[in-house]
């Protein structure tokens, strides 16, 4: 019980963290409203159910393990985070009566299935999150017990706490959406949110493996 209440405490602390999730969910928030931030989050916690039956299968340590394999997972990550970096930055922003009649509106099926599918995409591909459950979760396996239990239990505890927080960083950013609700203010912050994504592509190229 000590080792979940401390990895609860932990795994919170670095899904708190500003990253390509922070931004592809402020980005979807700000743009799209509440609802679609939400389905932003269930797309990152859908990317997060992968990578964890991906570490119960061994694809996560055969990815981890192989320079090639790990660089073209890194590779086709920073890529894809640029590539929605640009096309959130070039976006042009809906008008401004439209940005209030659509506020608390759901997006189109069209729109839902996007928003979920990039989130899914720019989560799996993301090599950091590989590295933390081949290092990071472990530590709190018994390993005079059954481990795979245990993974999924940890992995599990991992996905619900992501989804609390992104779903709560979506409400409070519809908040913030609602105090400006301007084209111009539209504007501005999707240029923001795609140089944050282009930022974190190029930050992920450069990283050491």
């Amino acid at each position: 019980m000590e080792n979940i209440i401390l990895f609860t405490m932990m795994t919170l602390f670095f899904t708190m963290m500003p990253g390509p999730d922070f931004a592809l969910v402020m980005k979807t928030t700000l743009a799209g409203g509440r609802k679609a931030g939400i389905y932003t989050a269930w797309g990152i916690s859908a990317g997060l159910i992968i990578h964890t039956l991906f570490a119960i299968l061994g694809l996560s340590a055969l990815i981890a393990q192989s320079i090639y394999l790990f660089e073209m997972v890194k590779y086709i990550g920073a890529a894809y985070l640029s590539y929605l970096g640009i096309k959130s930055f070039i976006e042009k922003p809906k008008q401004d009566d439209m940005l209030e009649k659509e506020e608390e509106s759901a997006p189109s099926k069209k729109q839902a299935i996007s928003f979920f599918g990039e989130a899914v995409l720019a989560n799996v591909l993301n090599p950091k999150v590989i590295l933390f459950y081949l290092t990071f979760i472990p530590q709190f396996v018994n390993l005079e017990k059954a481990a795979m239990p245990q993974f999924i239990m940890l992995g599990s505890i991992y996905v619900m706490l992501t989804f609390i927080w992104f779903s709560l960083l979506a409400y409070l950013l519809n908040h913030v959406k609602k105090l400006f609700a301007s084209k111009t203010f539209q504007e501005r912050i999707q240029k923001v949110t795609g140089i944050l994504l282009i930022s974190f592509g190029i930050k992920l190229v450069l990283s050491d493996r």
